[in-house]
């Protein structure tokens, strides 16, 4: 190696040192910082299993405390491990700058070299074990966290199904109601000791002025807003027959304006109350009034929102159509079912004192709130509240009615068996399914019309935009459509989710599974998940859209501003549009995780059976491709092949588009372009020349019809004076004397109009000059070869008398 040489060599080394030198030692800094939070996170969960092998240890308080803690733990390692893969690549694409290692028989490279390799291979290492040690973590903490969320499922399972005493006793009875006396007595005594409390805490007049002027505004501002949502969209008699939009709006409005002035009224009066509690002051008094307030709420809202669907007084305003008088006693039946539970809850809180009632006042009180919920449920079943006279009952309806008759009869059967547990889960489930599915179905209905009238001719939507790209009908409800969609697809899963945790199922077992639904699940070396999958086809749907645009911003606005024809600026549209899909489409798949390595070989490995089995499609697509390429076909090209002639409109790479002079469109396989003869009559120009064959009797002047056609086409404007016409004398013709007319036009599409013309000039000049056109003359003969009819068809006897006669 010469001297300039290896000082070269030291130079780039030194720089590399310089670039990589301080990255590595950082690298090395942080190394045991990594190692010893990695191994304190073994550490807690190899605890935590310990502790989950004794399931009989751990109270509800340790259970979620330890939830708490792996959950913690597994947020942090997702994040590390996200860390950690983000200092790979470049830790790679070093070690792709050093080159290949010298093979066995190649001289050995620079030892500062291999020794910056080394460090290099040791530090991918570390990065990659620590990344395999970050999944091993989250593995085992998604593990725990679904065990702990069987075993708190396990728990509300046997809570379900502990047996409590059988409220068909007597002695229950009388049990029970000594233990609902003494509550009462306690709760009647409780305000005096909560004002006593009061006193002791010396609230200042300013304090009490200032809750009591929230309190005031509260409701102040209460009213203005509901009167003002009354006169606005509140329903009205004196339309008979409101559209469904309006009465979506109106059920909309009645049920806010039913539900927001006794809500913020009680969210006021319990905020007031909780505020003036002492430190460790008795709360008998304050839980009582803030589980009368929430069961107040609660009964509120039902009967605003049944009242808002099935509009009691105006039953042309109902949402669902009911027989007459069916709408007001539902509605009845449902506002007694909720004062029942309000009641219910009401007293289950003041015998309980902050906690779970005894059990024989739990049981005793099941059992009547069940029978008097499950005597209202058995009153909707009559089949006169589901339909009108003889039309059968629908799917839904029969369904609905299934489930009520089931938990009207279930619910006081576990109650009586001794479970209270179950027939309160039994009513509670259904309950709040109903509420929880009817304001979603109110509140889906309302945006959905909001949406549709945004988006319909003479919508906000539609006039905002009408000056930039006004929308027509049926693309406006297309949009619609997919943003309703895009609403259900975000509105459904959070109630879903609701609903199954109110079903019992533990949120640490659900928060699990759709962890593993949306990080990923791996299968095989592919990581799907469901957030990259979204994000892959938003990417596609953004990519596409974006290419779209680009493509015809270049086609309408670049283009047109270059000499190129529209033959090429449509092959340049069409490579923008092709080249982007396959870019957007690769980044797509690269945000699924997918390897592309992989997809080459399985693309190599299927290109076998794609060549054979899709042979027609890749041959047009390659003749599309050569379309594109050589142009011997371009869009706007007149052409004939296998019998089709027209205009090209499109070229794609599967097939060609020829509009005839018919108006027809023909979809020309690419590869019959190129496997056949085409005629282009446009191939290198536009030019077309007109061929006019004239023929005129003997006796006209042979030089007079060459000047009349000569006229008749240079008169024309559209007629190329270079080359000029021309007109040949053909040939003598058995009757007549044939000439032809030859012209030339600029643009073929003039071609079928100055033939035209020229025929009607060329006619009207020989009528007035006196010039014939010969036609031929044919002789006739028609000779009688058939009998007369008398002899093929005999007379009757009277007919041969009158003839002779």
């Amino acid at each position: 190696m010469s001297r300039n040489l290896r000082g070269m060599v030291f130079g780039w080394l030194c720089c590399f040192l310089l670039v990589f030198g301080g990255h590595i030692a950082a690298a090395d800094s942080n190394t045991q910082n990594s190692d010893q939070a990695l191994a304190k996170w073994q550490e807690r969960i190899d605890n935590a299993k310990g502790q989950l092998a004794k399931p009989q240890s751990l109270a509800n308080e340790k259970l979620d405390a330890l939830q708490a803690e792996i959950l913690s733990i597994l947020n942090d390692a997702r994040q590390f491990k996200g860390e950690q893969q983000r200092l790979l690549p470049s830790v790679t694409v070093q070690m792709d700058s050093l080159g290949a290692a010298p093979t066995e028989n190649a001289p050995p490279e620079d030892p500062a070299v291999a020794k910056l390799r080394q460090k290099l291979q040791d530090e991918q290492a570390q990065i990659s074990g620590r990344i395999r040690q970050s999944d091993l973590l989250v593995v085992q903490s998604q593990e725990i966290l679904s065990n702990i969320g069987l075993l708190q499922q396990d728990k509300v399972k046997d809570r379900l199904f502990q047996r409590g005493p059988s409220p068909l006793s007597p002695v229950i009875w009388v049990s029970a109601i000594k233990i609902a006396v003494d509550a009462s007595d306690e709760l009647l005594q409780s305000p005096a000791d909560w004002w006593a409390q009061i006193k002791d805490l010396q609230i200042g007049k300013a304090t009490l002025i200032l809750v009591l002027i929230a309190l005031a505004m509260a409701i102040i501002v209460a009213f203005p807003l509901r009167r003002w949502i009354l006169r606005h969209w509140a329903p009205r008699a004196d339309e008979d027959t409101p559209k469904h939009t309006r009465r979506i709006v109106a059920a909309g409005a009645i049920g806010l304006a039913q539900v927001i002035l006794p809500v913020i009224a009680l969210i006021a009066v319990s905020w007031v109350l909780q505020s003036m509690v002492p430190p460790g002051g008795s709360l008998v008094f304050v839980d009582f009034i803030s589980s009368a307030a929430v069961s107040l709420v609660l009964f509120t809202v039902i009967i605003g929102l049944a009242t808002a669907a099935f509009s009691p007084k105006l039953p042309q305003w109902s949402l669902i159509h009911f027989p007459d008088g069916g709408a007001r006693k539902i509605v009845n039946r449902i506002s007694i079912i909720a004062g029942i539970f309000a009641i219910g809850n009401i007293t289950h809180t003041a015998t309980g004192q902050g906690g779970e009632p005894p059990a024989n006042y739990t049981a005793v009180e099941s059992l009547i709130v069940t029978l008097l919920v499950s005597a209202s449920l058995l009153s909707l079943l009559r089949s006169s509240f589901w339909r009108e006279q003889d039309r059968p009952l629908g799917g839904l309806a029969v369904v609905l009615r299934a489930v009520l008759l089931l938990v009207a009869l279930g619910a006081p059967v576990a109650a009586m068996a001794g479970y209270p547990q179950m027939s309160s889960y039994l009513l509670r489930s259904l309950f709040i399914s109903f509420m929880v599915l009817g304001v979603t179905l109110l509140a889906r209905a309302v945006i959905h019309e909001g949406v549709t009238s945004l988006f319909l001719p003479g919508g906000v939507l539609n006039r905002r935009f009408s000056g930039i790209a006004p929308l027509a009908q049926d693309s406006a409800m297309r949009i619609a459509f997919w943003v309703r969609l895009l609403i259900d697809l975000l509105l459904w899963p959070p109630v879903v989710y609701g609903l199954l945790i109110s079903y019992g199922l533990q949120a640490s077992l659900l928060n699990v599974w759709v962890g593993q639904i949306l990080t990923g699940i791996k299968i095989g070396g592919v990581n799907l998940s469901l957030i990259d999958g979204i994000g892959a086809i938003i990417a596609l749907i953004i990519g596409f859209f974006i290419v779209g645009w680009v493509k015809h911003w270049v086609h309408d606005r670049v283009l047109p501003n270059t000499r190129l024809d529209s033959g090429i600026r449509n092959s340049i549209s069409t490579c923008i549009g092709y080249v982007g899909g396959l870019i957007v489409v690769l980044v797509a798949i690269m945000m699924l995780g997918i390897d592309l390595s992989n997809i080459a070989l399985v693309a190599g490995a299927l290109s076998v059976g794609i060549g054979f089995g899709l042979k027609t499609v890749v041959e047009n697509f390659v003749s599309g491709i050569l379309l594109l390429i050589e142009r011997p076909v371009k869009t706007g090209d007149w052409i004939s092949v296998a019998g089709t002639e027209g205009i090209v409109k499109s070229i794609s790479v599967r097939s060609t588009e020829i509009e005839t002079f018919d108006k027809a469109s023909v979809i020309l396989p690419n590869s019959e372009l190129i496997a056949n003869a085409v005629t282009n009559w446009t191939h290198k120009n536009r030019i077309a020349r007109i061929t006019i064959n004239v023929s005129v009797d003997y006796s006209a002047d042979t030089r007079q019809v060459r000047d009349i056609l000569l006229a008749c086409a240079k008169e024309h404007d559209r007629v190329m004076s270079i080359p000029p016409p021309s007109v040949t004398f053909s040939a003598f013709g058995d009757s007549a004397l044939h000439f032809e007319l030859r012209c030339f036009v600029a643009d073929t599409d003039d071609y079928g109009t100055v033939r035209s013309d020229l025929h009607y000039a060329i006619n009207d000049v020989f009528r007035s000059e006196g010039i014939s056109m010969p036609y031929p003359l044919r002789e006739v003969i028609v000779r009688h070869t058939t009998p007369p009819v008398s002899q093929i068809m005999p007379m009757p006897e009277m007919q041969k008398k009158e003839s002779l006669s």
